[in-house]
């Protein structure tokens, strides 16, 4: 049986939330009108966030550099409006997922991206899902 690479890489993220990875900072969170987005890369010199606005008819790209915290996680921030997004992590120049993202999907091109909606509350403040 030969298996697809976002095949594998499904598998190895499940594993790794088995082996004890679930206990890492959300993916996303919300804060002061900002979506930050993070992802856990200790030994990487360089990490860039990118994130696709959807729909896809109309994309929206963004490219932002990570900053390193002393725990190894580099951390990235944008004031994105409502609406789906997709993003990934390119670390030292290979795209990668965080193995804490709740929602993944397959790209076109065989890839794993992480998947977040962005809405504003009835009080203003922004919620990720």
């Amino acid at each position: 049986m030969t298996m697809r690479p976002a095949e594998w890489i499904m598998i190895c993220l499940v594993l790794a939330a088995l082996a004890g990875c679930a206990a890492a900072p959300e993916a996303t969170t919300a804060k002061d009108e900002h979506v930050y987005f993070h992802v856990n890369a200790p030994r990487a010199s360089e990490v860039t966030l990118v994130v696709i606005a959807q729909p896809p008819a109309d994309p929206v790209l963004f490219e932002i550099s990570s900053v390193k915290t002393k725990t190894g996680f580099w951390v990235s921030f944008l004031k994105l409006p409502p609406g789906n997004y997709r993003y990934f992590f390119m670390v030292d120049g290979t795209p990668t997922v965080e193995s804490s993202m709740e929602r993944l999907m397959v790209d076109d091109f065989g890839g794993m991206s992480g998947v977040i909606r962005v809405e504003k509350t009835s009080d203003g403040k922004l919620e990720t899902y």
